[in-house]
């Protein structure tokens, strides 16, 4: 157990002590003058536990929790002297206490430390130091307490003075009307205050001002009906109330406070204080006939009093508008030179924007987009699925996504724009929302240009997988073919067969072109990409009559005929490179005829979704869609009879994609077959 725990426990169970102690001098001493000794002085000791536990709290709290226990500490202290004056007037002295006296000024008194609990505000801070707003408050209320009790029980024919004899069914005295008043002022806090935390520490005192206004109307109901001594029994009852106050106190813990978040309402103490003066001038203006120093030292007190708090209301409120605008002056700052998009709309309009803001929506300046739909901010096609989404913003807090804007110039960006409700807009649906938006365009680009070099890099190493399997197995085949010759030639070199060896050597060299023309395909396959010529505008129209006159010689071997559409569009690119594509597609078509009796190649182009695609289209054997992709594979031959290293339209499929183009075959299996290809077409001339 922690000290201050340990200390709260000790002090109550001084408090239990102090009441069963008092109880045993009760049954041995009643009412005898060492009885009424003992009973003056167990009350004292009683109350001044009641104080100390309270200033336990006190030290172990903070902000509202620590003034409120103070004042109650106040509140058993001044008990505790009051008690001190009867002991010393009835016990020391040997005289009866006189009403009024001081003694019954200073219990009277005892409520003014309460009342000013009841006053106290709960505090954002938690700040240790003095409250000057709150001491001026808590002396108003102080002079306002001693006037009117001076004026009770010390002005000789005050208007007041009738109070001190009063008497309600024969024992309900003015000490009842105070107590039962202060209990119910302390009920209706804890009942109906606003704030939490107000309500929770007023509804830890009601229990003992319960058990001290039932006490204290009991203790002065017994000595109405019947000759008490002090000393007796009834005595018990103010201690048996003050320990009840110690266990109540004893009880609290700093972290039983409640946070409130509530929010703030006009505080009491802000008007009460205005009305003190008032009131105290009120009770001057019948004194001052017969205590003109009095009322006007209480006046004048009260006041002053008050100006002061003035005083320091103002000051405080001066210091809090610098402090706002010296906040806003940052925060101004912080806005206009962030480099996100920084704006809020209301009801569904832009009621501010930063300079970025104006940036990067293509504005002139930030006032420029002061009152803009949100929805014009966005392309026409996302304008319904956002305005949607607007509506259904009322209950949520932070929302991210991505979305397309359109600038002032028309162009869009993509913007990772952050979203926070701040209020419902009166009158509108739509709530006041705090935007925070960056143009991601630049960075979602480079991450979709990452995706595909990734994607590009991983076919290249498929496909260099394939070509290491393929060179080692289409390389190896040539070889094995002459080195099985060369055995043949050595053995018939050995029977002297000299026709045998010269048809071997043939074959040889066969073999030996075989594998000169794969490393030569191979060689221009690996040139693509880093041999390449300044690149120009020329008609497609020009490189396919210049590919024709290229593969003549096996276009008329075979009978085909070459149809060239007129008006063909210009392309843009490596001239040499593009007519090696032309040339192979039509040593393509050429070869893969079939026994087609009148075989024709079309060269055009056509218009496909605005898109332009060039075509060389066949009569021939067709492809099976099957192998459609396939057929663009290196070393892929449909036909392993077939003529040609296959390699030829890998070749063309490279340098197509080099250019920034595509090329795709489209056959049904049977009829012919159509490669179409994208190249880019000739740039604009520039305009002088």
């Amino acid at each position: 157990m922690n000290g201050p725990a340990m200390r709260s426990r000790r002090l109550l169970a001084l408090a239990g002590l102090i009441l069963a102690a008092h109880a045993a001098t009760t049954v041995a001493l009643g009412g005898s003058p060492a009885g009424a000794l003992a009973s003056n002085l167990f009350q004292l000791a009683a109350s001044l536990t009641a104080a100390l536990q309270c200033i336990d709290a006190s030290r172990r709290s903070t902000g509202y929790a620590r003034r409120f226990w103070s004042l109650i500490a106040t509140a058993f202290g001044i008990w505790g002297a009051a008690q001190t004056s009867y002991t010393y007037q009835e016990s020391y002295m040997g005289l009866d206490v006189p009403q009024p006296s001081w003694t019954h000024f200073l219990f009277r008194l005892y409520g003014a430390p309460l009342v000013m609990g009841l006053l106290i505000a709960p505090e954002e801070d938690e700040d240790r130091s003095p409250d000057w707003q709150q001491v001026f408050d808590f002396a108003q209320v102080g002079i306002l307490f001693l006037f009117f009790y001076f004026d009770l029980y010390f002005v000789p024919g005050a208007d007041w003075q009738g109070l001190t004899g009063l008497s309600v069914w024969g024992f309900f005295d003015l000490s009842d009307v105070e107590n039962w008043s202060l209990f119910a002022a302390f009920l209706i806090r804890a009942r109906l205050w606003r704030r939490a935390n107000e309500r929770e520490f007023a509804a830890r005192l009601v229990p003992y001002l319960l058990v001290y206004a039932v006490c204290s109307s009991l203790f002065n109901y017994v000595y109405s009906t019947r000759s008490v001594l002090t000393g007796e029994w009834p005595d018990l009852l103010f201690t048996f109330s003050l320990t009840a106050g110690s266990a109540l106190v004893a009880r609290w813990r700093p972290e039983m406070a409640t946070k409130s978040r509530e929010p703030d309402s006009t505080s009491v103490v802000q008007w009460v204080p205005a009305v003190l003066p008032l009131v105290t001038l009120a009770l001057a203006l019948p004194i001052g006939q017969r205590e003109p120093r009095a009322a006007f030292v209480a006046v004048f007190g009260s006041a002053a009093c008050f100006g002061a708090r003035l005083i320091i209301s103002l000051y405080r409120r001066q210091k809090l508008m610098e402090a706002l605008r010296a906040s806003e002056a940052r925060y101004a700052s912080l806005l206009r030179l962030a480099p996100d998009a920084i704006f809020v709309h209301s009801g569904g309009r832009i009621t501010y924007a930063n300079p970025a803001t104006a940036r990067t929506l293509g504005a002139d300046s930030p006032e420029e987009l002061i009152g803009t739909s949100i929805l014009d901010l966005v392309p026409p096609e996302s304008r319904e699925e956002l305005a949607g989404r607007l509506g259904a913003l009322t209950t949520e807090t932070v929302v991210r996504r991505l979305l397309p804007i359109v600038r002032r110039d028309g162009s869009r960006i993509l913007a990772d724009m952050v979203g926070s409700t701040l209020e419902q807009t009166p009158g509108s649906t739509l709530p006041s929302r705090l935007v925070i938006a960056r143009d991601v365009t630049e960075r979602e680009r480079a991450q979709a240009e990452r995706e595909a070099l990734i994607r590009e890099l991983e076919a290249k190493n498929s496909e260099l997988e394939r070509f290491t399997y393929t060179v080692s197995h289409d390389l190896r085949s040539p070889l094995i073919t002459v080195n099985a010759y060369l055995s043949h030639v050595e053995e018939s070199a050995a029977r002297g067969d000299m026709v045998g060896v010269h048809g071997d050597i043939e074959r040889v060299k066969r073999a030996a072109r075989k594998m000169d023309n794969l490393l030569r395909d191979l060689l221009d396959l690996s040139r693509i990409g880093h041999v390449l010529s300044p690149p120009q505008s020329v008609s497609f129209e020009t490189l396919a009559k210049d590919a024709v006159d290229l593969v003549g010689g096996r276009l008329r071997e075979r009978g085909v005929r070459v149809e060239i559409a007129p008006n063909l569009p210009m392309v843009y690119g490596d001239r040499g490179r593009l007519l090696e594509v032309v040339q192979n597609l039509l040593d393509n078509a050429a070869k893969f005829m079939g026994d087609q009796r009148a075989p024709l190649v079309r060269i055009g182009a056509r218009d496909d979704g605005g898109e332009t695609v060039l075509f060389v289209a066949d009569n021939g054997l067709g492809i099976d869609p099957a192998h459609h992709e396939r057929i663009f594979g290196l070393f892929d031959k449909l036909d392993p009879k077939a003529e040609g290293t296959g390699v030829g339209l890998a070749l063309v499929k490279r340098i197509v994609e080099l250019h920034g183009g595509r090329i795709w075959v489209e056959s049904g299996g049977a009829g012919g077959a159509t490669f179409c290809l994208t190249l880019p077409t000739a740039p604009e001339p520039s305009k002088a």
